[in-house]
């Protein structure tokens, strides 16, 4: 007799923003289809992606950041709401059938919501995303000289380092932010059952985790994709998919692409995005905003190759993935886990620094013959990733292997 019934998914937002956002409403779409699947956030940006079926709870209207600036700031050190709504829930479900999947809590919800999972007693799961469970920025990186960080979370010298993308005040924020979380969290002290997604955004995070009572490797759901890539020698622009951020890599993108006189299309917005548009936009470089599934879709289709510059540890990107579903080759920054998913037979493997790196790989892309046999294979490595990594089969058996030894 199967013992698992219902599945409370807790995320800071409902709406697609972003890979975190995504990979849990995918979840909570696949799993309503045989359990009872609560999606508890901490505002709505769009119900348009969600199953009707998944029961929606939300707490405020808006993210701390969009909020009164005094009481956001409060909320996002210690949300009494979020931690009274989650516990009148909890209440209404049992330890011996139910489990808690934690994704994102940072900018909705706060870290008061452990409060109230761990009085529940019933198994709690989190997927890590990103850094912030150790990070007080959540990516290990400075976002002033545009480097990686590598001080340890926390200590001197990480509380002295203005590597905030804000302000060296809002870096004080975060530092105290930080501190209520660990305190709430207890990291070491309880059963967390952590989720990596990839190899190297378990290598920065473990050692800061530990003791760990149980980890696994769940790596991110693909949508697939309807339609393959035909003749795409054929093609001859680029494309970006993501946040035009500094951390994404995009404004070394267009400074690359300009220098190389590419086309390149840039989907996406954030907040670099008018400063590069100003800058770069042209006939051949174009800004084409936030588009959805059906219009990025046609870009996959009509592209050469699909150019990944982040230059910091991205844990799973997912549109390395989306783009080999339909043999799109891939350029991937040296710096990210993305590197994990491309292949010399599938694509190229560049520094995002490094201006000649990012011209051979354009000059191997351009080569027809080269294009046609990366097509192929990335189209053949994403078939073989999607018979080895089922989303929701691992992760179910995952839940049902800790709740089997609560017995």
């Amino acid at each position: 007799m199967e013992k698992l019934k219902n599945i409370i998914i807790i995320n800071d937002e409902c709406g697609i923003s972003g890979g975190g956002p995504k990979v849990s409403m995918m979840e909570a779409n696949s799993l309503v289809e045989k359990y009872n699947v609560i999606y508890f956030c901490g505002f709505i940006t769009s119900m348009q992606e969600i199953d009707k079926r998944v029961n929606v709870i939300n707490v405020y209207k808006k993210p701390f950041l969009k909020q009164n600036k005094i009481i956001g700031a409060l909320r996002g050190l210690y949300s009494f709401k979020a931690k009274r709504r989650l516990s009148k829930i909890l209440k209404k479900f049992s330890k011996e059938d139910t489990v808690i999947h934690v994704h994102g809590f940072t900018t909705g919800l706060s870290s008061s919501i452990f409060k109230s999972i761990y009085k529940s007693a019933i198994s709690v799961f989190f997927t890590c995303h990103s850094y912030h469970m150790i990070c007080p920025n959540g990516g290990f990186f400075n976002y002033n000289t545009q480097k990686i960080c590598n001080f340890e979370p926390m200590k001197s010298k990480c509380k002295k380092c203005n590597c905030d993308s804000r302000s060296f005040l809002f870096k004080k924020y975060r530092i105290l932010r930080q501190k209520f979380q660990l305190h709430n969290i207890k990291l070491g002290k309880n059963e967390i059952h952590y989720i990596f997604i990839s190899e190297l955004s378990k290598k920065h995070l473990i050692d800061g985790l530990s003791p760990i009572t149980e980890y696994r490797f769940v790596h991110n759901p693909i949508d697939r994709r309807p339609v393959k890539i035909n003749n795409i020698s054929s093609n001859k622009k680029y494309i970006y998919v993501g946040r035009i951020q500094r951390e994404k890599g995009v404004e070394n993108l267009c400074f690359f692409a300009k220098k190389k006189d590419i086309c390149l299309d840039i989907i996406g917005d954030g907040n670099l995005k008018e400063e590069l548009k100003r800058k770069y936009a042209s006939n051949k470089i174009r800004f084409l905003g936030w588009q959805n599934y059906d219009y990025i879709n046609k870009e996959l289709l009509e592209a050469r190759g699909l150019i990944f510059p982040s230059i910091w540890y991205e844990c799973e990107p997912l549109t390395i993935l989306e783009a080999k579903s339909v043999g799109l080759p891939v350029m991937v920054s040296n710096k990210c886990a993305g590197i994990e998913n491309v292949t010399e037979k599938s694509g190229k493997i560049f520094d995002p620094f490094d201006y000649s790196t990012f011209s051979e790989a354009i000059d191997y892309f351009n080569d027809d013959k080269n294009i046609e046999s990366l097509s192929i294979n990335a189209y053949l490595e994403f078939e073989e990733y999607l018979k080895k990594n089922n989303h929701i089969k691992n992760l179910v058996k995952f839940y049902e292997d800790v709740l089997d030894d609560r017995k």
